[in-house]
């Protein structure tokens, strides 16, 4: 038979069972094999701990004895320490019976006899016997000797109830080492196929390290263990054990004493010594064998691996049995499955028409009628398709609110988890928000307005009164303050004429009390205005401080609330601030206005300072060339006087007299010789360049010259000169010190009866204040 030719529930059917089949072998096969996973996990972590139980008796064991060694330890120093008198007499020297400890042959030691209460300690056993009868440990009492410590007195016999004297402990050895630092020692060692808990301490005479005297505790582990070991029981076959690391097992249910070295199992044991595990092995190791679990532990103080052993099926016999029930219930319930399948279909058929009607009817139009029903079982369906209903009509409320530009909508209950719903009061929250956007945006437009009315009327001010530096500073602060819709203002400007002394200058002020206009300059250490000269940053405070300043109105003195500081910058300079105190808060356009306004007026400030500074210079320029003019004049006329006086026969020489000393107050006078060497300067000279006559008579003119000496311009100056032609121009004199003059210089050579040039005369004025004013000038234009 097809699958095809089968009817839809048949089909369904047959589907729903091999899917509950394939689903139970599946899943089924997964619990199974977790269950095995939890239950060796289980069962490892609970071995574990077994393991680490039985290792803790071990060291529970040990540490008995250990106490005993310790109790037998502390018996033989009281007993030491009892005796009154305790000496070594070095006149007292006896021969000893020792074996060397290398050879092991015996050998003749030559020591100090030991005293107690004069009485020889020399084979004296008093004390280790005592030790014996009490604490059933080995003692030996060593003395010192130059070759190592030597055994005097001990309780140790040999197998003729012999005491083993004579033994020698090395100088070299970990026990000495300990000793001669005053320490005790303790170890654990093989002896004679047992092991041994042992501690050796130092024996002192008159305050010195003359012997030592060991105390030893065969370890009975084994023995008290067994009984434990075989207690415990786990499963029905599992056992408890211990192996050497040389594979022989020390304790065992049966097998006690027997030598695993060369079985599989202790093989692969022993790669994991000095750790912790589970392995599984074979045993017996022939074709009978079955596989075991062994969990095990490497015990470090007795070498040996401390081991537990179980069959492996015994874990798992409870799940296989639990397994089989289950697999047993489920066939029968597929059996039950099928007839109540078939049983229900009948009954589920009508209803499902009815179903698939609404459904279809909803696929039309979107909704239907409230639907009423008495079917328990489909109440959900029916209860899903109202809820489709409401949902639809919900919806359609929800469009005609949006296409009505009704917004604001709230998605109601029924809609939480619709898409639909949501999507549509995302678009309700969208046109919001463009709305809220084209309001700001008018906002802004209005804003800039107002910042473009602003500057293009505070531009028009600038502009109107660039002459008039006072009614340039009054319609700004009187209209910036109106403008911003503040109580008061002030408006500073920096005033830097001279470096040394640079404050603002409060130039206008609107609505202020009189006694603020007392201190009208500020610093730049000074107050609030002092610190825009050094941050350059705009202050704006809410919390002014007392009596900083205060608003007259007719209700009397008020304090502001806000108060506004901003720089007047360009360039990042400082050049002026404006103040502006109001009731209301300053707004973040308002500031950003003021901030891009004081960028125009420290422009206009700085251009108005030019042209100001720039009249003055000019004035101060001209006043200095006139007065240059006159003394040139002047120069000119004295010269022509002392020309036509050299003529005149009829002169007399006083008149000469004068006229040279009118020249020589009035001017810088020098004299020179053909070859540049200055002869002679007057008074006016020497004050001018800051020298004594000493230092400046007998050097060359070259030497204060600005012009280069090997020029051809200053050699044609020379030449000239020498042929009796009168040079003037205007030089520059370098001083060695650095400083710089600037000369205008009329150089008149003078001739003797035989037409030589025998000197030359330098008449010169200081125009160097001059020259500063047209470098100012240059660099104001």
């Amino acid at each position: 038979m097809k699958f095809k030719a089968l009817k839809i529930f048949s089909r369904v059917h047959l589907v729903v069972n091999g899917s509950i089949i394939l689903l139970f072998v599946i899943l089924g096969g997964l619990l199974y094999y977790q269950a095995r996973k939890s239950i060796y996990a289980e069962t490892r972590d609970n071995f574990y701990n077994e393991i680490e139980e039985l290792n803790n008796v071990i060291e529970l064991y040990r540490v008995r004895d250990k106490d005993i060694l310790n109790m037998a330890s502390n018996f033989a120093e009281y007993k030491i320490n009892e005796f009154s008198y305790f000496e070594e007499r070095d006149s007292a020297n006896i021969v000893f019976d020792a074996v060397d400890p290398i050879s092991h042959k015996p050998m003749k030691v030559k020591i100090h006899e030991w005293y107690v209460d004069d009485m020889s300690f020399t084979q004296n056993y008093f004390i280790v016997d005592e030790l014996r009868k009490i604490a059933r440990v080995d003692a030996s009492i060593y003395q010192k000797t130059p070759w190592g410590y030597v055994n005097i007195s001990t309780n140790i016999v040999n197998t003729n109830e012999e005491r083993l004297l004579g033994d020698i402990i090395l100088n070299s050895s970990e026990i000495v080492q300990a000793i001669e630092a005053g320490n005790q020692y303790r170890e654990r060692i093989y002896k004679n196929g047992t092991w041994y808990q042992t501690i050796y301490r130092p024996l002192y005479i008159e305050g010195k390290i003359r012997g030592l005297y060991y105390v030893g505790l065969k370890e009975r582990i084994g023995r008290a263990l067994k009984a434990i070991f075989d207690g415990r029981k786990y499963f029905k076959e599992g056992y408890a054990f211990i192996i050497t690391d040389k594979g022989r097992l020390s304790i065992h249910p049966k097998e006690r004493g027997m030598d695993f070295s060369d079985t599989q199992m202790f093989k692969q044991l022993a790669k994991h010594k000095g750790k912790q595990g589970i392995l599984n092995y074979v045993w017996p190791e022939d074709e009978t064998g079955k596989d075991w679990y062994l969990v095990f532990k490497y015990n470090n103080l007795i070498n040996s691996f401390v081991c537990i052993s179980f069959p492996k099926n015994e874990v798992y016999a409870k799940l296989n049995k639990e397994s089989f029930f289950i697999v047993l219930w489920f066939i029968l319930f597929l059996i039950g499955f099928q007839f109540a399948i078939n049983y229900l279909n009948d009954r589920v058929s009508a209803e499902i028409r009815t179903i698939s009607r609404l459904i279809r009817d909803i696929s039309d139009k979107g909704m239907v009628d409230k639907v009423e029903y008495s079917s328990k079982k489909y109440e959900e369906v029916y209860r899903h398709i109202n809820q489709i209903s409401e949902r639809y009509l919900e919806l359609d409320k929800l469009v005609k609110q949006l296409s009505n530009n009704r917004l604001g909508n709230r998605l109601p209950v029924i809609l939480e988890k619709d898409s639909i719903g949501k999507n549509l009061i995302k678009l309700d929250k969208k046109l919001q928000r463009a709305l809220q956007i084209e309001r700001e945006g008018e906002k802004e437009a209005q804003l800039r307005k107002w910042e473009a009315d602003g500057l293009s009327k505070f531009v028009s001010i600038l502009q109107q009164y660039t002459d008039d530096i006072e009614e340039l500073s009054y319609n700004l602060i009187n209209n910036l303050v109106n403008y911003l819709n503040a109580n008061q203002g002030a408006l500073f400007f920096l005033n830097s004429d001279n470096p040394d002394d640079v404050y603002f200058e409060q130039m206008a002020t609107y609505a202020y009390d009189k006694k603020r206009l007392i201190n009208r300059k500020i610093y730049p250490e000074q107050g609030l205005i002092g610190r825009i000269y050094n941050e350059k940053k705009t202050i704006y405070i809410s919390e002014i401080p007392q009596d900083y300043l205060k608003i007259t109105s007719g209700l009397g003195e008020l304090e502001p609330n806000y108060l506004l500081i901003v720089p007047l910058l360009m360039n990042m300079e400082v050049y002026g601030a404006i103040e502006i105190a109001s009731f209301n808060k300053f707004e973040d356009y308002q500031i950003e206005f003021l901030e891009k306004l004081g960028e125009n007026i420290a422009s206009t400030i700085n251009n108005v300072q030019i042209n100001t500074k720039t009249r003055k210079l000019l004035e101060q320029s001209k006043q200095q060339s006139d007065k240059l003019s006159f003394q040139e004049e002047m120069m000119r006329k004295s010269l022509e006087d002392m020309e036509a006086a050299k003529n005149l026969s009829d002169i007399k020489s006083v008149e000469l007299e004068g006229l040279s000393k009118a020249i020589e107050k009035s001017f810088l006078l020098a004299e020179l010789m053909p070859d540049g060497t200055i002869k002679k300067v007057n008074s006016n000279y020497l004050n001018l360049l800051g020298l004594d006559e000493s230092e400046i008579i007998g050097s060359n003119h070259s030497n204060f010259s600005s012009v280069d000496v090997k020029s051809i311009e200053y050699r044609n100056f020379w030449n000239d000169l020498r042929a009796g032609v009168m040079v003037a121009f205007e030089e520059q004199i370098k001083m060695p010190d650095g400083s710089e003059f600037w000369l205008k210089s009329s150089y008149f050579p003078i001739k003797d009866k035989k037409a030589k040039v025998y000197k030359i005369i330098n008449i010169a004025v200081d125009i160097t204040r001059l020259k500063e004013l047209e470098a100012k000038l240059k660099n104001n234009n």
